[in-house]
């Protein structure tokens, strides 16, 4: 069947979500679990077997997360009808202007050569275990359920642009194997990734920040990026992490709306420091 589809088109049977089969292909399994044993076996041998044992236990508990302006989670958090978007429907629906004429070109490129004609489809998140996102996107953290996001999720080791980059991939090329993962399997991707920078003296107050980093220049955030299938509304959200208190802005009075409206739902909010 069409490796791109949801939904066959002679029975209309669910499919599974394109991204999903395609992270759960046996040879991306398969590359995936090579790189993980040789990448715990090394760290087991320079004495760091019982940390690596902790980071992992971490990062299976790790958060999708997504970061926005205090503008869009006021808008996300008041009204069930707003909808997550993406870079590509968004200016399809001249919702928003697209960007430099090269970035948009480099853009719309990478989605083509990772995931073809869904990738309209997909929404994008990062791993994190502490609630903290990545800050270049938007002030404000949106942690989201597990339940909303693990069956439709796919896992890449990096950003989509610097996967493509470091492989130096184009159009047509055959994608690498072992550097995707389903949501059950994202520990395993992290300690493919990542091992080989815990030490037998890593704290685990340090964990966070190697699973995900960001300095506010999306040049050098380091993070797992997620993609997620289809849209989701404000049910999806589970804690909100950002800044509340202070002088008296307009963002901060912003900020107080959509907290309101979070509280009242039932959703958590984490003060940012």
């Amino acid at each position: 069947y069409d490796h791109s589809a949801e939904v066959c088109s002679a029975c209309g049977d669910h499919l599974g979500f394109p991204n999903v089969r395609a992270a759960a292909d046996p040879k991306e399994t398969e590359a995936l679990m090579a790189r993980y044993e040789t990448a715990v076996e090394a760290a087991t041998l320079r004495g760091a077997g019982g940390v690596i044992e902790a980071f992992q236990e971490a990062v299976s508990r790790s958060k999708a997360v997504v970061n926005v302006s205090v503008f869009l989670l006021r808008e996300f958090s008041t009204d069930k009808k707003t909808l997550y978007t993406n870079y590509q429907l968004a200016v399809s629906a001249q919702t928003r202007k697209a960007a430099e004429d090269e970035m948009d070109r480099q853009r719309r490129a990478v989605d083509a050569i990772l995931f073809g004609v869904y990738a309209e489809k997909l929404r994008f998140a990062a791993l994190s275990m502490d609630g903290r996102g990545l800050k270049s996107y938007g002030a404000y953290t949106i942690t989201l359920k597990d339940v909303s996001v693990s069956k439709r999720s796919s896992l890449l080791e990096e950003n989509s642009f610097a996967f493509v980059e470091h492989h130096k991939l184009k159009p047509g090329d055959p994608l690498p194997v072992g550097f995707r993962a389903v949501w059950n399997n994202k520990e395993k991707l992290a300690m493919a990734k990542l091992a080989d920078f815990v030490a037998s003296d890593t704290k685990s107050e340090q964990f966070p920040s190697l699973l995900l980093y960001s300095g506010g220049d999306r040049k050098n955030d380091r993070f797992i990026e997620i993609q997620i299938f289809g849209t989701f509304n404000s049910d999806a959200i589970d804690t909100v992490n950002g800044r509340s208190v202070g002088k008296n802005t307009a963002e901060i009075a912003v900020a107080n709306v959509a907290k309101e409206h979070l509280i009242n739902a039932g959703k958590s909010w984490v003060e940012d420091d």
